[in-house]
């Protein structure tokens, strides 16, 4: 009985420190699946001023052939 006690706390301790890894993996490849099945067309880019509450935003519309290189250089920038 107490050996079957301390299987289970082994084994939900395991899980609970598995969990968020688990969760960053599955949330990384699926915004990367996102990203290779529907290619960024459009990209919003807003520049905020700290000192003041000026807001400007830049936006840029692609062609579909050069969409995918955007999401290439997106999925470049987050890893630096």
């Amino acid at each position: 009985m107490i050996q079957q006690q301390i299987l289970q706390l082994i084994f939900w301790s395991g899980v609970i420190l598995c969990l968020p890894a688990f969760y960053r993996f599955s949330y990384v490849g699926s915004a990367f699946l996102w990203r290779k099945i529907f290619p960024t067309r459009r990209i919003e880019i807003h520049f905020t001023e700290y000192g003041r509450k000026k807001t400007n935003k830049v936006t840029i519309t692609l062609d579909r052939k050069n969409s995918k290189r955007v999401a290439q250089l997106i999925k470049d920038a987050e890893r630096e």
